[in-house]
């Protein structure tokens, strides 16, 4: 196989000439001149079209194929035709998709060779749609290659394709030509050695456009379909897929109805091979898969079960087996069904339809007519066994065909080229069809398959040639100097009338008494002359044909059964009587003599009405078919994807040469390089040329021609001598300039070499611009960064600088709450001291008084005489006494007092508790109750604001008011506190709370006062400043007075809201606010029964003090005036406040 290398060394001798050449590996090899190729330039590798290689030779096409596929660009031009190397992996993201479609959608593929879009399946069904449209001609894209290159896959791609860009006028069409593709290879794919799904027929799909484009209608055309992988496979393949999903797939319902098991080894059809199972593949899913795309085609569900029970009993007629040591009454062989045999044939014959005794009979018995007369024949085992077999894989084959048939009456063809019952414009045929085969043994089959690919080998080649005659026409070059060989003669070696080799097998099969080894001595006296047939002459029985791809031997051993493909009349009567009307459609497709070529339009009841003439042989019918499909592709535009398989085991990313190679070989590409080279395959538009190359002539060779060459052709021909390139290996065209093969490498040479050095140059020189420019930006951008930072940095600061003195304000407020309420507490410890203390230093000042009036009197009775110590301290003991007394009897009237106070406060309670229910009972409809009501609260709220209690008459007035409200005629007062105006409740209560809470402070400041009055007075003995004390205490009723008043205010606002006053509070409010006076218009509140607080008005502080300006008498005033006389007018606690009494 082929090898880069470099030469080292030329050597010659007058003899030959050898070559030193150092491999890619390595190694250093002393070759002859001869086996060495010369590789194109650097810049061609991996070139997307092999006819732009300056070097066309094996080597050069297998390391360009090699270095596409090593980077997954599978596909490659050869001219017109595209080559498809199989990747044994998903590429669907990159290769496929919607995306992938649009992008080839407006590309160009064809004879130029100078598409738009890189190759691609897309790009060739692109073409083939384009140039339908354009032409208004029929177009087909033909797909071949060996098993396992990809055909299949490349067909359903193509499919996908035409049915994206044609999508249908909404009926589904489309949808139903891709759902032919599971079921066609459900029935007719299967596991070989070389391929996990290949195609064991051929096929060719017509898809019809209208038109407008869109697709109308399709039709499906088969070819030879391998019936003996029914019966058998060999070791390592399968048979159909279908009958390993019916095993896998089907229901318990059908399971028992058909007998089908899960394990597909229980049928002797299906166990002549271990493999039951394809990595990667669930049957049971593709079972479903099929009857869905069954379903889709318009197939009910009946016939669907009728096809799948069909197959079963195919299935079960293969264990159906015969006792080959049974024998007849005068001792011959004769075929009997076995015991194990049995149920099988019962089995079978239930599921078609007949009955098991006449299904036997035909089986092992045959009925001969001869001379008027019938004479039953009792078979051996073997011919039992035979006739069992072509039964089986006629009921397959018929049963193929009629699918095939179904498919056609879905799509809306009529089997020709129409679509839709429709007369459509224009249709794209795609020709799935298979490859070139040779194995170890070649048979019947491997025949026809090479037959057919050298018929369409030959019409590639007629193809290729008339596209190189037309482009050299069309640019006026001489094109008979290129040469074309055709494999004319292989063609007529098979088919030719009357001594070909399918002439001289049907011939022989005519013949009862003929036999495969009549057929090799036939074949070996007729064609001994012809050069493209060979007789082995080791083995009589094989024969060998030289193709265009190589010489085959095929052996003779089973041509004329296989040709004759006879079902015996007993066995076609057995099916006709049954009692299914699907078996006997089936029996009748198997009598018709075109029963591949059944009326596809007319579906599967129309066949039974069919007829048909005498039985055609295979060998005959296929040609027919060929010949058919042949002309049809001569009427057609051709394209051309040749598929590859890259290596043998299946596995991506290895590249077999031998194995490419062989194939390239094979399916024609390498002649279509060859023709290529004969020719001129390096072709330039004159314009083109001229800009590409003339830059490489020296200066003075340029200069008669300009910057700008306006005569294209003498500039051309200065280039082309430049180079020594002979007037042979090239010719001017109208428009363009071709070249033989290999003439413009150096020039390609010569040209990247001084592109690599402008390149250079251009390099360094943008490289010091660019290194300039970076640099300047990157001071730039430095400088701009630092700023941006900075800027962030002093945003940053400043604002942590607000929150640090935000904090810090913070802080001290908190600091300073938390002082403040310490003070507090501290200064609230410190009073209640300071009280207690003053309260005991008066009672030692009451003492210490009364202990020294008592030394004075008793002082005063001595000095006077008046009496004797007795009588002084019976006098001291009486006054004790006397103050004892009223002690006493002061303690019992506060005592009473205090009683006095606290039930009058219960009965104030209790007043007030009747108040609110009663206010809660007013109802809210009683407008005259309610303006009272709302009258008295105004009053409330007035004498609030002028910072004095309510009166508790205008809080009886409201009760009053709530009163009445219980005594409304018709009403009771359970009903009118349930009604109750919850304004008047709401405002009750804060009146309450804020009553309660004057009342308290009232007695706390006068109790205050007193003592500083007492200890200004000298009447209490303590410690203290009463100026300043009462300064402190004017200060703590100041800041009560205002928050007092701040809290009326909001209790104001509150009784605003509630009961939504307009006008009443701006009227109200008349003071100041420094001044709790509620002013001389304002309503004044009358004295609360029992209050100490009752008969007292605020009058302003500083007339307060002008009343304190008198003093009290002395304490010997005081004591003269005795226990009952009142206080004198000094520093008591309603002066000092502001009170007087009115």
């Amino acid at each position: 196989m082929y090898e880069e290398a470099t030469v080292t060394t030329l050597a010659s001798t007058p003899t030959k000439r050898r070559t030193t050449v150092k491999t890619s590996s390595g190694s250093t090899l002393v070759v002859p001149a001869r086996d060495l190729f010369p590789a194109n330039p650097p810049i061609l590798e991996a070139a997307d079209d092999l006819t732009k290689l300056s070097y066309l030779n094996e080597p050069s096409i297998l390391h360009d194929l090699r270095l596409r596929y090593a980077s997954d660009d599978v596909y490659t031009r050869a001219g017109p035709v595209l080559i498809a190397v199989n990747p044994f992996k998903r590429l669907h993201g990159t290769l496929y998709g919607p995306d992938v479609m649009r992008a080839h959608g407006h590309g160009a593929s064809g004879a130029s060779g100078a598409a738009a879009t890189p190759p691609h399946v897309y790009a060739t069904a692109a073409a083939a749609y384009r140039d339908m449209m354009a032409s208004k001609k029929n177009q087909a894209v033909v797909v071949s290659g060996e098993s396992g290159a990809g055909k299949t896959e490349t067909t359903k791609i193509a499919m996908r394709y035409l049915a994206s860009v044609g999508g249908g006028d909404g009926g589904g069409i489309e949808r139903r030509v891709l759902q032919t593709n599971p079921i066609l290879e459900a029935f007719g794919n299967a596991k070989t050695l070389r391929n996990d799904n290949s195609s064991r027929f051929g096929k060719l799909i017509d898809i019809a456009f209208d038109g407008a484009g869109k697709i109308k209608g399709a039709s499906v055309r088969t070819y030879l379909l391998e019936k003996s992988r029914v019966t058998h496979q060999a070791e390592g393949e399968r048979g159909y897929h279908v009958f390993y999903q019916l095993c896998a797939g089907a229901s318990a319902a059908e399971r028992e109805a058909w007998g089908v098991p899960e394990a597909p080894g229980f049928f002797s059809y299906l166990s002549s091979s271990s493999v039951v199972a394809v990595a990667g593949v669930d049957d049971a899913k593709a079972y479903l898969e099929t009857k869905r795309a069954l379903a889709e085609v318009g197939a009910s569900e009946d016939e669907i079960s009728e096809i799948f029970k069909t197959v079963a009993a195919v299935l079960w007629l293969g264990n159906v087996h015969f006792d080959e040591d049974a024998t007849r009454a005068d001792g011959a062989a004769a075929a009997a069904v076995t015991a194990a045999g049995a149920p099988a044939l019962a089995t079978a014959a239930k599921l078609l339809g007949v009955d098991a005794n006449l299904l036997e009979r035909a089986l092992t018995t045959r009925k001969i007519h001869a001379g008027g007369e019938s004479i039953v024949s009792v078979l051996n085992a073997a011919s039992a066994c035979e006739g069992r077999d072509a039964l089986a894989k006629a009921i397959f084959a018929a049963l193929f065909d009629s699918i095939v048939a179904s498919v056609n009456e879905a799509l809306g063809s009529s089997g020709g080229d129409r679509g839709g019952g429709r007369a459509a414009a224009t249709s794209v045929s795609i020709l799935d069809i298979y490859g070139f085969e040779y194995f170890q043994k070649n048979s019947f089959e491997q025949l026809c398959i090479n037959y057919a690919n050298e018929r369409l080998q030959q019409q590639f080649n007629k193809h290729m040639f008339k596209l190189e005659q037309e482009e050299y026409e069309r640019e006026g070059i001489d094109w008979t100097k290129v040469d074309f060989e055709d494999n004319q003669a292989c063609v007529d070696v098979i088919e030719r009338r009357p001594m070909g080799i399918l002439s001289l097998l049907d011939e022989q099969c005519a013949f009862p008494k003929a036999t495969d080894d009549t057929f090799a001595q036939k074949m070996a006296t007729e064609l001994s002359s012809d050069a493209k047939y060979a007789r082995d002459k080791r083995n009589e029985r094989v024969f060998k044909v030289s193709h265009y791809a190589g010489e085959v031997s095929y052996d003779v051993d089973g041509f004329l059964d296989k040709n004759r493909d006879a079902i015996h009349p007993d066995l076609m009567s057995a099916l006709m009587a049954s009692s299914e009307d699907f078996v006997c459609t089936l029996a009748e497709l198997m009598t018709s003599a075109k029963a591949a070529e059944t009326d596809r339009a007319g579906g599967l009841r129309a066949a039974r009405a069919k007829g048909g003439a005498g039985k055609e042989s295979v060998g005959a019918r296929f040609k027919t078919q060929l010949s058919a499909l042949v002309a049809k592709l001569d009427a057609c535009a051709p394209h051309f994807i040749r598929c590859v398989k890259p290596n043998s085991a299946l596995a991506p990313s290895r590249f077999d040469d031998a194995l490419v190679l062989n194939q390239l070989r094979c399916c024609g590409v390498l002649d279509v390089v060859r023709i290529a080279r004969q020719g001129y395959p390096t072709r330039y538009a004159q314009r083109d040329f001229a800009e590409r190359f003339g830059f490489l002539l020296p200066s003075a060779a340029r200069a008669p021609f300009g910057d700008a060459a306006t005569d294209i052709v003498p500039f051309c021909h200065a280039i082309l001598q430049h180079f020594d390139v002979k007037d042979a290996s090239y010719q001017f065209g109208k428009t363009k300039l071709f070249l033989r093969a290999g003439q413009i490498g150096m020039m390609e040479d010569q040209r990247a070499r001084k592109l690599s050095s402008v390149v250079i140059m251009q390099s360094a020189r943008r490289g010091c611009v660019a290194r300039a420019a970076f640099l300047h930006a990157k001071a730039s951008i430095t400088r701009t960064q630092a700023r941006a930072r900075g800027n962030a940095a002093r945003v940053r600061y400043a604002r942590a600088l607000r929150e640090h003195r935000a904090a810090m304000v913070i802080q001290a407020m908190t600091r300073g709450r938390a002082a403040r309420r310490a003070c507090a507490a501290e200064r609230a410890a410190i009073v209640t001291v300071q009280m207690a203390v003053r309260q005991r230093a008066r009672v030692a000042a009451a003492k210490a008084a009364a202990d020294a009036e008592t030394a004075r009197l008793e002082a005063e009775a001595r000095v006077a005489g008046l009496a004797t110590e007795e009588d002084v301290r019976a006098a001291v003991e009486a006054a004790a006494a006397a103050a004892t007394a009223t002690s006493k009897a002061n303690e019992r009237s506060l005592l009473e007092e205090n009683e006095r106070l606290k039930s009058e406060l219960r009965a104030q309670t209790r007043v007030a508790g009747e108040y609110r229910d009663r206010l809660f009972a007013a109802e809210s409809e009683w407008s005259e109750e309610m303006a009272a009501l709302q009258s008295a609260l105004c009053a409330v709220r007035g004498a609030l604001d002028g910072g004095e209690p309510p009166s508790p008459l205008l809080t009886a007035a409201v009760a009053a008011a709530a009163a009445r409200g219980d005594a409304a005629p018709g009403g009771n007062a359970a009903a009118t506190r349930r009604r109750a105006d919850p304004v008047a409740k709401a405002g009750a209560e804060h009146v309450g709370v804020l009553q309660k809470e004057f009342d308290t402070r009232t007695r706390v400041f006068e109790d205050d006062a007193d003592f500083i009055v007492e200890v200004k007075e000298g009447v209490s003995d303590a410690d203290l400043d009463p100026d300043f004390e009462l300064k402190s205490l004017g200060a703590r009723f100041e800041n009560w007075k205002k928050d007092f008043k701040d809290r009326l205010k909001e209790t104001r606002a509150m009784l605003k809201k509630l009961e939504r006053f307009d006008d009443f509070g701006d009227d109200a409010h008349g003071h100041g606010d420094g001044d709790v006076n509620t002013g001389a218009n304002a309503p004044r509140a009358g004295p609360a029964p029992n209050d100490e607080n009752a008969g007292f008005e605020f009058v302003p502080w500083e007339v307060a003090r002008k009343q304190t300006g008198k003093r009290a008498a002395g304490a010997g005033d005081a004591a003269g005036a005795g226990a009952g006389a009142e206080k004198k007018r000094g520093w008591g606690f309603k002066r000092a406040l502001g009170l007087k009494k009115r």
